[in-house]
């Protein structure tokens, strides 16, 4: 078995950094990530990947592969940043001019820094002749839920022994733990306009404020243990005009994914029937819908290994000074605590949802986990600034090296691969899994721009 070579990593590590910049520089909302794709993609085609853009008809999406035989390997790259959370690389609130977005969930590090893990194992395998494929697959839209999902109805992890990622979290932890099963829809509502000092029936607006009371009182009942969270995007432009067009954009999660798609179900038609009271049109928005993660601990095992192996930099006192402070003008929090020991994360459930946990269900996947203090709230304009300071990239660094390390042990070891399918069918035996689900790619994937002004599904109304 070849060897792996650090230092191919560790000579590496500065351009993958400055790729964490340039992705961070350049924050597109998800379905419209153009120039992060791109980015990513020329990188890959100059370290010698054969590069599919458009990746089974997603924009955004890209494949990238090198090496035949052996095991197939896959990388996950996320680079689509967050509505609304552009800032500078400062401790105070500073939205950068004609940003729409900002990486307040780091996928600058992540798309950067799994790609940079793939990378050098394309040199390694080109140094070394050894057998085996390393794929790295461009996935948009995390943040909508959406990216991995169609992606996978569309066949984008066909032929993948296993796929490795990364996250920031608030641990550094090889992380076999479940998460929450969820869906996003958005209904629109079309009712008439009028004057508002003489006639308010058929009002939009009123549909959408007898929802989200329906589904809060209700919540209580029928679904105590279902989240169900929800913005207004539209919801009228004067008070004195009885708006004609509402929309309402929700978020269902549960542990337990059949009890989340029951709860949805329930909830769409609480709207339809809410819609109906007011007199006005109502049109359902699917996005997608995700299972949890399902763990692999062969894969999880082998992660930690090398996590550990590489070590994740404390943050100096200077970094958790710079940390204290974006605290405090984010949340008043007076001080951040960092807890740099490495675990394996196991057991309980995670409170967050992510699109790769319904991939995770067809093919083993390994993820990392890299810390930030629990006092620095994700999604949020702090986060965005610090994934801008040099010093926010040290454990996706590491994640990174780990990955690249531990993606060797499973090329060369076709044993591995095996033992985590194996653990993959054990889990899932019995279990009926159905098709994903998601919206059509030429309703949302194709029509990003309609989605994110929120038009999108007016033309059903």
């Amino acid at each position: 078995m070849p060897q792996a070579n650090e230092k191919l990593w560790d000579d590496n590590a500065a351009v993958i950094a400055q790729y964490m910049e340039k992705l961070w520089r350049t924050p597109e909302l998800p379905l419209m990530e153009y120039e992060s794709a791109e980015t990513l993609c020329a990188w890959l085609e100059a370290e010698g990947f054969a590069v599919e853009r458009k990746f089974c008809g997603l924009p955004t999406a890209f494949k990238a592969s090198y090496g035949k035989g052996g095991v197939t390997l896959a990388i996950l790259a996320e680079y689509d940043a967050m509505a609304g959370l552009s800032n500078e690389a400062s401790v105070t609130r500073r939205p950068i001019a004609g940003q729409a977005a900002g990486h307040a969930c780091l996928h600058c590090h992540i798309g950067a820094g799994n790609t940079g893990a793939a990378v050098t194992v394309k040199r390694h395998l080109a140094a070394s002749g050894a057998p085996g494929r390393i794929v790295v697959i461009g996935c948009p839209a995390e943040e909508i839920l959406y990216g991995k999902i169609a992606l996978l109805g569309e066949g984008g992890f066909a032929g993948l022994d296993a796929i490795l990622t990364c996250h920031v979290d608030y641990q550094n932890a090889s992380a076999a733990q479940p998460t929450l099963a969820a869906a996003m829809a958005e209904f629109a509502f079309g009712g008439v306009s009028s004057h508002a000092g003489a006639a308010r029936n058929r009002n939009a607006l009123d549909a959408v404020e007898l929802a989200v009371a329906a589904i809060e009182r209700l919540r209580a009942h029928p679904f105590p243990s279902v989240s169900v969270e929800h913005v207004i995007r539209h919801g009228g432009v004067m008070p004195n005009i009885t708006p004609d067009r509402a929309t309402l954009w929700l978020c269902v999660r549960d542990k337990d994914h059949a009890v989340m798609a029951r709860t949805y179900d329930y909830i769409a038609r609480v709207i339809k029937d809410c819609a109906a009271l007011a007199g006005v049109a109502v049109a359902e928005g699917f996005i997608a819908a995700t299972r949890g993660y399902l763990p692999n601990d062969t894969l999880g095992r082998a992660l930690l290994k090398r996590l550990e192996q590489v070590g994740v930099p404390p943050y100096s006192p200077e970094d958790l000074a710079v940390m204290s402070k974006l605290a405090k003008n984010a949340t008043g929090a007076s001080s951040v605590i960092s807890n740099p020991e490495i675990i394996y994360l196991a057991g309980g459930f995670d409170p967050y949802s992510q699109d790769d946990g319904e991939a995770s269900w067809r093919v083993p996947l390994g993820r990392l986990n890299w810390e930030i203090p629990l006092q620095i709230p994700l999604h949020n304009w702090c986060t965005t600034a610090l994934a801008g300071m040099d010093f926010s990239r040290k454990g996706a660094l590491a994640c990174s090296k780990a990955i690249y390390l531990a993606a060797l042990d499973i090329l060369h070891d076709p044993g591995l691969a095996a033992e985590a399918k194996a653990e993959l069918e054990s889990r899932t035996a019995g279990q009926d899994i159905a098709p994903p689900r998601y919206a059509a790619l030429e309703d949302l994937a194709l029509r990003p721009e309609a989605f994110w002004d929120g038009t999108w599904l007016y033309d059903r109304l």
